[in-house]
């Protein structure tokens, strides 16, 4: 529906108006006023898709009421209806951003046809616009990165996501090209991969892309193929699967003989005896996630725990754990108080065990801590609330079906998913697209869900369209109207082929499992501690020491301390003494390689122990973090820059009160600086104030004394504060400046010198060809040579004023004293008797060098175009704090109709560049001048100079 405001002051062109359109186009709805002062009251009260408006109307035109609109709604759809026809008119209303233009005319039907077309186009447009601004802001704060890739590999577009990521501004990954960023793709993988996406439009796959520090982190890849006119495109979405990477290995370490490295799992592993309603196995890490040991936990009944889990999810986790019962797994997230009093949000996933028999015995999963995780999503949610539902579903396919089984819906994914279009499976039963070995199970779900209100939930294999198999997850409900009446079906399919891949690989034996350890990026060990030597160390101790597993496995206890840096040697030895008591640890320290070389180690280790709690062995997994080390280095660097940054920065606390100012800031603001908590100067408060507000960033120009600043504005909407980055631009402004008025000149200049004079020299020569014809004699020849003297006078003007024009500008204003002045330029004028009287006193003006020039024009333009001057005056006065010099004559006078023209170039009698030129030299310094006086009574010229660039001299 599109929403239409009409202004028009005849009220009959209303109605009509409104009568054509909404009678002849269902989709449009209109509202009319009879004033354009109507229409902004309505415009500021509610929403309008576009405005059809008269021209000729009182107090303010269609023009005026367009402007007005263009002022505080930019980007509203304007049409202009009219009875004039005139050309002005056609162009100022297209100058001042109307959409169309139409003239009325005595056939309403063609008129109104034509005129809801040019609406619908209009409005159409616009919205297309609004709805790509939202596709792009959607891309630019995705959660994932995005690439736009040529087929020769490189990067033309990336979103900010990308720059955040990877490390680099936008400018350097511009130069880049895919194996620049993926580890995995040399230019001839790349090569091949372009061809695969050709055949087959879409492709999934996992590779790693690099960091600038060099880090490399494992990504799913979703690409997809685009041509744009001529030329193709690769369309890549990247998303960071290290979470999921960590938790498909963290599922393979359950076998009970690799408790220790468990145990240091940042994850929480546990095993619930669904019989007795307890835990029977918690690991130590639960402790650092909720506050209670393992002991406490285990000495909890299953009602306890979930009488801890907060109120508003204790259904949810109640239905998922009896769903699970049912299906055999489950995952949910809920709040649990720890023992501090506090809510932490859990991530729980786990598998159902059952006996023989199918009786369920245990649950057995992963907790871990996911508070941080859900906080951010919640400030993500919060800032992209729009745009939820399109990052929620990105990756599975939603869908409609009808009461009779037919796909009424689909959404566009699915080709990305599965390879076929939308409109390939609407109208078809999904079942067609089953694995036929799963289709009577689904089946029966489905005729389940008819007959019962229960959720209907199946899992089962889909049929590709290049005929490869994917394991999905399907969820759907019922829809109902507002009767109660089942009008269909809505659900999801989510691919869960990678899922059901870790699950299988989770039944992997324990002979593999140590070709995953020994081939781990961390050192897995256990050291005999009644030998006091390493009876198992892992492959990869090499490549972090430089030692052999051997070489390490012979080493005595004080070998192992002697390599420890000696800064370290102390913290290290207290914490072994005090992980004895306590059973785990954690050790940080630099240890000296084979090669000499100090390398940062982490040591996360348990002590375990015999029966009669003797400790026999210290088990745990060794990473080199030498580079985090270095990272967390930089991070304290980059903390103190700030302070020590030659730019100024502010902080705004709820963008208004200064709470930090390095001193190049407290410089910058000078007296404006009243200390730490009182207010920033106004106009920057008031920007800190809607920047905060608003949580967008803002970049502009201010003038804060004699200096420029380009001021940004970066809002931390979490911690209520803003921070303000400054730079001086006031040379960059400068230089700007006078760029602009060398370009103003060399336009002028190039004007007159291509244009003007090439006019004078096609005349002059066509004087003289006509001199050339004999019967040119007497009368007409003295007349020909009398305009030719005019025109050689005419371009010695022309001349003449280029290099005027040149000149100005090119020394600073100085303090001048007018009198002296008025006399010098006089000298040079011929005042044909007439008499000057300067009445003008000590008065000085701070003008351009060339005010000489602007008296020696007003005195030479009241000679010559005064006709029958006899007296010039030249006065002083003031008006408030403005100063207003004065020539006056006694002559003709300039005509009313030239009075706002005689200050153009070109405009005169002679060249028309003398008072042109005096308006430009005044300029500069912000002088104004006009001509006030009456025609038949003599010109009277009033020079306004501002308050500061006048005063009386002292004698």
């Amino acid at each position: 529906m599109i929403r239409l405001l009409l202004v028009d002051d005849e009220p009959v062109m209303l109605i009509m108006t409104k009568t054509f359109l909404e009678k002849n186009n269902a989709d449009i709805e209109c509202d009319t006023c009879s004033s354009a002062r109507e229409a902004l009251e309505k415009l500021a009260a509610s929403s309008y898709d576009a405005i059809v408006s008269d021209y000729e109307m009182p107090e303010m035109d269609g023009i005026a009421l367009l402007k007005a609109v263009r002022t505080c709604y930019s980007e509203l759809p304007f049409i202009l209806l009219t009875g004039r026809g005139r050309e002005e008119v056609v162009i100022e209303a297209l100058n001042e951003g109307a959409d169309f233009y139409l003239q009325k005319s005595t056939e309403p039907t063609a008129l109104y046809a034509e005129l809801a077309s040019k609406i619908r186009h209009a409005v159409g447009r616009q919205r297309a616009k609004e709805a790509l601004e939202r596709t792009q802001f959607s891309i630019d704060h995705l959660a994932a990165e995005f690439y736009w890739i040529d087929h020769e590999g490189c990067l033309i577009d990336v979103n900010e996501y990308v720059c955040q990521k990877l490390g680099f501004t936008r400018d350097e990954l511009f130069a880049m090209r895919v194996p620049d960023v993926d580890s995995d793709h040399a230019i001839e993988d790349f090569e091949e991969v372009w061809h695969d996406l050709k055949e087959h439009q879409t492709l999934r796959m996992e590779s790693h892309h690099r960091k600038r520090d060099g880090t490399v982190y494992p990504v799913e890849l979703s690409l997809s193929s685009c041509q744009m006119g001529e030329k193709e495109f690769m369309c890549a979405f990247a998303t960071d699967i290290t979470e999921r990477k960590r938790a498909e290995e963290a599922l393979r370490e359950s076998d009970e003989r690799y408790r220790a490295v468990v145990e240091n799992s940042l994850d929480s592993v546990y095993r619930l005896n669904l019989q007795a309603g307890y835990f029977d196995y918690m690991s130590p890490v639960i402790e650092e996630i909720t506050g209670f040991t393992p002991d406490e936990i285990n000495a909890m009944h299953i009602d306890g725990m979930l009488d801890r889990v907060h109120p508003d999810d204790r259904r949810s986790v109640s239905g998922e754990l009896a769903r699970a019962v049912a299906s055999g797994r489950g995952i949910h997230e809920y709040r649990f108080r720890a023992k501090d009093g506090q809510y932490r949000w859990l991530a729980d996933y786990f598998t159902v065990l059952r006996d023989r028999d199918g009786h369920p015995l245990y649950r057995v999963g992963v907790v871990r801590d996911i508070t941080e995780h859900k906080e951010a999503d919640e400030a993500l949610r919060e800032s992209e609330s729009q745009y939820r539902t399109l990052v929620e579903n990105m990756h599975d396919v939603v869908y409609s079906y009808s009461l009779d089984g037919h796909i009424t819906y689909i959404s566009p994914n699915v080709q990305t998913c599965f390879g076929y279009t939308p409109s390939e499976m609407i109208g078809h039963s999904l079942f067609e697209y089953l694995h036929p070995e799963d289709r009577e199970a689904v089946l029966r779900d489905f005729q389940r869900t008819i007959t019962t209100s229960e959720e209907f939930t199946t899992y089962c294999r889909l049929i590709q369209k290049d005929g490869s198999v994917s394991h999905v997850e399907e969820i759907a409900r019922k829809v109902v109207d507002g009767a109660g009446t089942i009008v269909g079906y809505s659900g999801v399919i989510r691919d869960i082929t990678q899922r059901k891949q870790a699950e299988e690989a989770l039944q992997e034996s324990k002979e593999r499992y140590r070709a995953v350890v020994e081939n781990s990026l961390d050192a897995v060990y256990r050291r005999d501690l009644q030998t006091d030597r390493y009876d198992y160390m892992s492959p990869v101790i090499e490549e972090i020491t430089g030692f052999t597993p051997d070489e390490m496995n012979t080493m005595s206890i004080d070998e192992v301390l002697d390599r420890i840096h000696p800064d370290d040697r102390r913290p290290v030895d207290a914490e072994l003494a005090r992980a004895v008591a306590s059973g785990r640890g954690i050790l940080e320290y630099r240890f000296r390689g084979k090669d000499g070389h100090y390398r940062w180690l982490a040591d996360h280790f348990t002590i375990l122990r015999d029966r009669d709690g003797h400790p026999l062995y210290r088990g745990g997994v060794v990473r080199d973090v030498t580079e985090r080390k270095q990272v967390e280095d930089e991070l304290q660097s980059i903390a103190r820059f700030p302070a020590e940054n030659p730019n100024s920065t502010l902080r705004l606390d709820k963008g208004r009160s200064i709470i930090y100012a390095n001193s190049a800031a407290r410089t910058m603001l000078g007296d404006a600086f009243g200390g730490l908590g009182t207010d920033a100067p106004e106009d920057l408060a008031a920007i800190g104030e809607t920047v905060l507000a608003s949580g967008v960033r803002r970049e502009g120009e201010f003038r804060i004394g004699e200096k420029t600043y380009l001021l940004t504005f970066v809002p931390f909407k979490d911690y209520g504060y803003v921070n303000v980055y400054c730079r001086d631009i006031t040379e960059r402004k400068l230089a700007e400046d006078a760029l602009k008025d060398a370009s103003k000149k060399l336009n002028l200049l190039t004007s007159i010198t291509r244009h003007d004079i090439l006019n004078q020299v096609t005349a002059l020569k066509g004087f003289l060809a006509l001199m050339q014809d004999p019967q040119h004699e007497g009368n007409e020849a003295e007349e020909m040579f009398h305009n030719l003297e005019k025109i050689a006078d005419t371009i010695r003007r022309q001349i003449t004023f280029t290099g005027d024009y040149q000149d100005m500008g090119e020394r600073k204003p100085e303090w001048q004293q007018v009198e002296g002045a008025v006399t010098r330029a006089a000298e040079s004028v011929r005042l044909n008797g007439a008499s000057l009287a300067v009445d003008t006193g000590a008065l000085e003006i701070f003008a351009d060098p060339m005010l000489e020039k602007v008296f020696y024009n007003l005195l030479d333009n009241a000679v010559v175009h005064g006709e029958r001057v006899e007296h010039i005056t030249v006065s002083f006065h003031e008006e408030g704090d403005v100063g207003v010099l004065v020539f006056e004559d006694d002559g003709a006078g300039v005509p009313a109709s030239r009075k706002d023209k005689i200050f153009e170039r070109g405009v005169g009698t002679v060249t028309g560049f003398g008072l042109f030129l005096a308006k430009e030299i005044l300029d500069i310094t912000g002088i104004s001048i006009r001509e006030t006086g009456k025609e038949g009574k003599g010109a009277r010229f009033e020079i306004e100079v501002p308050a500061g660039k006048w005063r009386m001299a002292e004698h």
